[in-house]
C-alpha cells in the first residue's frame, strides 16, 4: 500500500525517525495490549533468551505492521539492520496517537450582570 489514503478507516500520523518521516497507522486496542504484555514479559529475568527473542519479535512484527508504505517499512528495516535504530525509537508509533489532554474551560470574571425589570 503506497498511499496512506488507500487505508480508509484507520487514522494515520507522520512520525519522525532518524530524519525520515514515517507514516504509521493507529494501533488497535488488541495490538496495544499484546505489545504491552509481551514487552513486560520479555523484560522478566525468569525467561530464557529464546522465549525473550520470540516475545520481542512479536512486538516488532506489530510495530512493522503499523507502517503504511513499503518505502517507509524498508527505511525502518534498514535503520535497524545498520544498528541506528532500536525498539525504544519505535515508541513514537504509539505516542503519536495519544489523546491531547484538554483542561475544562473556566469562565473568568464572575457572573454576567443580572437584568432587572
Amino acid at each position: 500500500m503506497e498511499n496512506p489514503a488507500e487505508d480508509p478507516g484507520r487514522d494515520t500520523r507522520i512520525v519522525p525517525i532518524k530524519g525520515a518521516n514515517i507514516v504509521v497507522r493507529r494501533p488497535t486496542d488488541a495490538q496495544l495490549l499484546l505489545m504491552s504484555r509481551d514487552g513486560r514479559k520479555g523484560m522478566r529475568d525468569d525467561i530464557d533468551n529464546m522465549e525473550r527473542m520470540t516475545l520481542f519479535g512479536r512486538v516488532f512484527d506489530i510495530f512493522e505492521s503499523l507502517i503504511v508504505t513499503e518505502d517507509d517499512r524498508q527505511k525502518v528495516l534498514d535503520l535497524i539492520v545498520s544498528g541506528d535504530l532500536d525498539m525504544t525509537d519505535l515508541t513514537g508509533f504509539v505516542s503519536a496517537f495519544k489523546q491531547e489532554e484538554t483542561k475544562p474551560k473556566v469562565r473568568r470574571g464572575g457572573r454576567p450582570p443580572a437584568k432587572r425589570a
